[in-house]
């Protein structure tokens, strides 16, 4: 379970996202020439080049520590490799996770728990029923879902619930 890897990697604070329950049309990364499966390109090349510190301190740090990078999915299994033909990541929404999802990774995660996404105080009372630390109330910056109510509509409510 991912809840396990996270552990192993001695991660001190988990912070779950549920603000982004279904796809994003991720238009930013098209512009920004971002693709799967990856394509290097010279203009990637130039990035790496006149990025020496990036290129050094992460890409090749993570090469010869880790080996090629990969794509982890949603659902923590492991994706094709970043350089590959045919690598697909799974972009898919997260409106198959449940409450009782949330409840279980509270279950066997012993450290401090975050969500974020929160935007009721319905959720924000919810969180704190079973136990979650903390919460960051968010839309994503309404940049998956335009139609979501901005954030601070709802901040004295969920202030207030938290109070309780």
């Amino acid at each position: 379970m991912l809840v396990d890897r996270v552990k192993r990697a001695r991660i001190s604070v988990l912070v779950v996202t549920v603000d982004t329950p279904v796809k994003a049309n991720r238009e930013n990364n098209v512009r920004a020439g971002f693709s799967t499966p990856f394509r290097p390109s010279l203009a990637l090349a130039w990035q790496g080049v006149t990025h020496p510190r990036w290129l050094y301190g992460t890409l090749l740090k993570t090469l010869l520590t880790s080996g090629i990078p990969y794509f982890e999915n949603n659902n923590a299994v492991r994706g094709a490799p970043l350089f590959s033909k045919n690598a697909v990541r799974d972009f898919s929404g997260r409106s198959h996770l449940t409450w009782q999802h949330i409840e279980h990774i509270r279950q066997r995660w012993t450290g401090a728990m975050v969500i974020k996404g929160i935007l009721s105080r319905n959720d924000a009372l919810r969180c704190k029923s079973i136990g979650i630390d903390g919460i960051v109330v968010s839309n994503h910056g309404g940049r998956q879902l335009d139609t979501v109510i901005p954030p601070i509509y709802v901040l004295p409510e969920i202030v207030a619930a938290a109070e309780i």
